[in-house]
C-alpha cells in the first residue's frame, strides 16, 4: 500500500508539469485550465498506478517465463 501511495505522489509530481505543458502548447482555448491540469494529473496518476504498472508487471512476468522455457 505504501508503494502505491508513493507511486501516486510521484505520478502527481511528474504529470502536473505535463498537464501544464499541454495547456501551454495546445491551440485549444481551454477556459478552465486549472481544472484541466488537475483532472489530467489525477487521471494519469491513477491510470499509471492501477492500469499501467500492473500491466507492466504482467508483461515482465510473461517475458521472464518465456526466457526460462
Amino acid at each position: 500500500m505504501k508503494k502505491r501511495i508513493a507511486n501516486s505522489i510521484a505520478g502527481i509530481i511528474v504529470y502536473a508539469p505535463l498537464g501544464w505543458l499541454t495547456t501551454l502548447f495546445s491551440d485549444m482555448d481551454i477556459s478552465a485550465k486549472v481544472q484541466y491540469i488537475i483532472f489530467f494529473t489525477i487521471g494519469m496518476s491513477l491510470a499509471d498506478v492501477f492500469i499501467l504498472q500492473p500491466l507492466r508487471k504482467r508483461l515482465e512476468a510473461k517475458n521472464a517465463k518465456k526466457g526460462k522455457a
